[in-house]
């Protein structure tokens, strides 16, 4: 199963639902995704992101989730010297995942990305100020 992507813009973030199996998906599809969003965040004025992954299967190895979010730190520096707000991003994740994943905020926050792990959508909300 591929992995998809749905963003519904809100006046004040982007809300991306993700779906499918993000254990398998190379780490460059989940950085070309992270550039994506980017744009469309700067050309729209946004500097929230929720990341939803609660409804997608598999497991990210610990050196995949590294990868990811070195990469995902380039693009931020891309994003803003594009003339892009720096982002904040919250990402929606079970309480198992976060857990294993606890490390990726560690990663996010030494590469100077505003990143939150929430298990809910009213935690991410509530973290990045938005209704």
């Amino acid at each position: 199963m591929t992995t998809s992507w749905t963003i519904e813009q809100h006046p004040s973030y982007l809300l991306v639902i993700v779906k499918g199996d993000v254990g398998n998906q190379p780490v460059s599809e989940a950085i070309n995704a992270s550039r994506d969003l980017m744009r469309i965040a700067r050309e729209e004025g946004i500097a929230k992101l929720i990341l939803d992954m609660s409804q997608t299967t598999g497991q990210r190895s610990f050196i995949k989730r590294f990868q990811t979010i070195a990469g995902m730190a380039r693009e931020q520096i891309r994003h803003v010297m594009l003339g892009g707000s720096l982002l904040r991003t919250a990402m929606v994740m079970n309480e198992e995942e976060i857990e294993r994943a606890s490390f990726t905020e560690t990663a996010a926050e030494n590469r100077s990305i505003r990143f939150k792990l929430c298990k809910n959508i009213g935690e991410a909300k509530l973290w990045l100020d938005v209704d």
